[in-house]
C-alpha cells in the first residue's frame, strides 16, 4: 500500500536549500579570516545572520517529517543529513563568536588562511553532492563529490598536524590554548561536512 502513495519529494529541494546555506556560511566566516578585523562586527554578524537562516531550515524539514506520511528516502536518514548541515553552520558561528571575545591580534596566520580555503572546497563539493542526490539511484556524480570530501579532510588532518606542531613552538601558553581550540573546531567542521558524505552514500547503499 506504501508504495502506491505519493512520496514527498519536495524534501530534497529542502536539503538542497540547507546545503547552499551551509556554503554561505563557509563563504563568510572565509571572508572573516580574510580581512580579519576584530572591530569588523558586520563580518561576525554575517556568520550569525545564516546560522538563524539554518535553523529555520532545519526547523521546516523537522516539522514537514512531522506531517508527511511517505518520504523519498527514510526519514532518520533526512533528519541525520539536515542536522549534519546544520551542524556546519552552528560550529562557524559558535566559533566566530569565540573569536571575537579573544585578543588573537591583527594578523590571521597563514595555517587558518589554508584551512578556511580547504573547508570550502569541501563545502562546495557537499552542496554539489546534496543536488546530485535527487537522482541518487541514476547519477553516480554524488559517489565522486564524496570522494572529493573524503580526499579534502585528508588534506585538512595534515594541515592541522602541521598547524599545531607550529602553534606548539610558542612560549605563551594561553596563546596555544586559543589557537589549539581554533584550529580544532574549524577542522570539527571538515569533519561534520565528511559525515554528510558518508550518510549520503550509505543512503545509496541502503537503497540500491
Amino acid at each position: 500500500m506504501f508504495s502506491l502513495l505519493p512520496k514527498e519529494e519536495q524534501f530534497f529541494d529542502l536539503l538542497d536549500a540547507a546545503a547552499a546555506n551551509a556554503v554561505k556560511s563557509v563563504e563568510a566566516f572565509k571572508r572573516l579570516i580574510d580581512f580579519w578585523n576584530p572591530a569588523a562586527a558586520e563580518l561576525f554578524a554575517a556568520v550569525r545572520d545564516i546560522e538563524h537562516e539554518g535553523d529555520m531550515l532545519t526547523h521546516e524539514v523537522i516539522d514537514k517529517l512531522n506531517r508527511t506520511f511517505v518520504t523519498p528516502i527514510d526519514r532518520e536518514d533526512i533528519y541525520a543529513l539536515i542536522g549534519q548541515i546544520d551542524d556546519v553552520c552552528d560550529i562557524l558561528q559558535a566559533l566566530s563568536d569565540r573569536m571575537q571575545l579573544y585578543d588573537l591580534g591583527a594578523k590571521m596566520p597563514d595555517f587558518m588562511k589554508q584551512m578556511a580555503d580547504l573547508l570550502l572546497n569541501s563545502a562546495s563539493a557537499m552542496v554539489n553532492a546534496v543536488k546530485a542526490f535527487h537522482n541518487f539511484r541514476h547519477n553516480s556524480r554524488v559517489q565522486d563529490h564524496c570522494i572529493k570530501i573524503k580526499g579534502i579532510e585528508n588534506a585538512a588532518d595534515d594541515l592541522l598536524k602541521h598547524a599545531l606542531a607550529d602553534l606548539f613552538k610558542t612560549n605563551d601558553p594561553m596563546t596555544v590554548i586559543k589557537w589549539k581550540e581554533i584550529y580544532e573546531s574549524v577542522e570539527n567542521a571538515h569533519d561534520k561536512v565528511s559525515q554528510i558524505a558518508n550518510t549520503l552514500e550509505g543512503v545509496m547503499v541502503k537503497n540500491a
